[in-house]
């Protein structure tokens, strides 16, 4: 009986032990590809670096990526100030604050680049990228109830679990890591900068190969959009969370700016009167906040490489028109 006890013990500590080794490789195998959310990481290293000093940091989706060149923005601004882009794909409100508790004490201003129907649209952190911020090393902030009042529970979850639900990130990283080697993207994209944290422009091409198309499918959604949200009232959790944010940067001394980013003319059905009342809406209830409103920049499509993303030429000009507001 002893024996059998001595090798069940034995046994259930093997079995432990490869579990562990399993999940630890997972775990180093995820970082290693690219994928449309492995920006985190680099997120998390660069904002916890204590040897990284920034004084401007832009956030918000592939909008911002795309559009804000973090260099220009130290090279034309006074004195200089070290300016970097935490933006990520996809990245929503509620994901960027998730980062604003890591912001170091170096930082000035927080530059957070929007699209105006964000501010009608209620937001939530997705499971898969609280999965993916835990995967790739963040540690839900002492203060981040100052912020958010609901926090994705999978942050509370045993390190185990979330491997166990973030298995298929790896088959999609593998996926987004093979599509970039085989297909045609790298005519239209250099990926190498996706690891960057100035974040030139990417786009080689001034003009998607699809860009009718493209923009045939965003009339479409814009349209479907348009028909769900009403553009004169504001989500008000989301507007609560807002007035938070500014509240906990103002007690750090950090300058919180909204930009507003350009909208393509050629999305005809939300480029008029729809965003015309959702402007008007931020002036009256986020009147307190400073927005930098660039959402009828341009009147034609040159500067724009698909329906939404702007080309090389329109990030140059959009990030020289950001320091001329700020200087």
């Amino acid at each position: 009986m002893k024996d059998f006890i001595k090798r069940s013990v034995v046994s259930i500590v093997l079995l432990l032990l490869v579990f562990s080794g399993v999940f630890y490789i997972f775990a180093s195998v995820y970082t290693l590809f690219p994928s449309d959310q492995s920006r985190h990481h680099l997120m998390i290293e660069t904002l916890t670096d204590k040897n990284m000093a920034p004084e401007i940091v832009v956030f918000g989706s592939s909008l911002a990526m795309f559009a804000i060149d973090a260099k220009i923005l130290t090279d034309k601004l006074p004195g200089n100030p070290f300016a970097i882009s935490m933006s990520s794909v996809g990245q929503n409100p509620m994901e960027a604050f998730y980062f604003f508790p890591l912001l170091p004490k170096s930082v000035k201003t927080v530059i957070h680049c929007v699209e105006p129907y964000r501010f009608i649209k209620p937001v939530e952190l997705e499971n898969s990228k609280a999965l993916n911020l835990v995967m790739s090393g963040y540690d839900l902030p002492d203060d981040i109830n100052k912020i958010i009042d609901k926090v994705n529970p999978h942050f509370y979850e045993p390190k185990w679990e979330t491997i166990i639900y973030s298995k298929s990130f790896l088959r999609n990283s593998l996926y987004v890591y093979l599509r970039c080697s085989l297909d045609s993207e790298e005519q239209r994209r250099d990926m190498s900068k996706i690891n960057d944290i100035f974040f030139p422009n990417p786009y080689m091409n001034k003009k998607a190969l699809d860009y009718s198309k493209t923009m045939s499918r965003q009339n479409g959604y814009d349209s479907e959009m348009i028909t769900e949200l009403k553009p004169h009232v504001p989500d008000e959790r989301l507007k609560k969370l807002f007035v938070n944010v500014n509240d906990y940067l103002a007690e750090k001394g950090i300058k919180y700016i909204i930009v507003l980013h350009p909208v393509n003319p050629d999305r005809k059905v939300v480029s008029d009167k729809y965003y015309h009342d959702v402007i008007d809406m931020l002036k009256n209830e986020f009147s307190n906040f400073l927005i930098l409103d660039f959402s009828k920049l341009w009147d034609h499509s040159e500067y724009f490489y698909d329906s939404v993303h702007l080309n090389k030429e329109g990030a140059e000009i959009f990030s020289q028109k950001i320091t001329d507001s700020l200087n």
